[in-house]
């Protein structure tokens, strides 16, 4: 494992490459603020150093929400935004997801995780209940949720006033649909507000 030394470069070009994204985003997008201690801990939990986009989002940000909270990019985690890349992996001895980092998830709990060692991002479907393999790495997952056609990729997620029933669900929680995205339906609705570890361990169970 690689010390705080090692993976903290002095020229900072990978927050430079996210400032440059986030500035033309066409996505809506917030940035949450990250502190220091949180950020050092995130930072050596991913092992990234932050010359690439995914050791500078962990070291220098909190997180990222997309799209009127939607899509939501883990940082480091901050107060208004808690869940952060360290625990919510889990140790490096046993984490959440073995092989793979989980970087992001989506309010109907899609899950992104980046693959290792071929450092692909790999979506958690929760219509097909498998992992889909994106066919980019993580910042070009960066690119997409900046400039992306995020309507176009949840056209079956989506429902009608969909950003009103969103509002306020923090990035600890996501919304259990009915009927889930996994049964065909000719409608759904949002149902009830749930914690997102437990969107995570129906997902987890589908493809165990």
């Amino acid at each position: 494992m690689r010390s705080l030394a090692e993976l903290v470069h002095p020229e900072d070009a990978g927050a430079e490459e996210v400032r440059r994204l986030l500035a033309t985003a066409v996505n809506p997008v917030e940035v949450i603020r990250g502190d220091r201690a949180r950020g050092e801990r995130s930072l050596l939990r991913v092992q990234e150093d932050t010359s690439t986009l995914l050791g500078a989002v962990a070291y220098r940000l909190g997180g990222l929400v997309f799209d009127h909270g939607w899509l939501r990019v883990l940082g480091s985690g901050a107060s208004r935004h808690p869940r952060g890349l360290d625990g919510w992996n889990g140790p490096a001895a046993t984490p959440r997801l073995p092989g793979a980092t989980l970087v992001a998830d989506d309010v109907v709990g899609g899950f992104f995780a980046v693959a290792r060692p071929q450092h692909r991002v790999h979506y958690f479907a929760p219509d097909t209940l498998t992992w889909d393999d994106m066919e980019i790495d993580y910042r070009g997952l960066l690119q997409w949720a900046c400039n992306g056609d995020l309507d176009a990729f949840y056209i079956d997620a989506r429902w009608p006033g969909w950003e009103r029933a969103i509002m306020g669900v923090g990035v600890e929680q996501g919304i259990a649909l009915e009927p889930p995205l996994s049964v065909e339906a000719a409608a759904r609705a949002p149902g009830k507000r749930v914690a997102i570890d437990a969107l995570w361990q129906a997902a987890a169970q589908a493809w165990r």
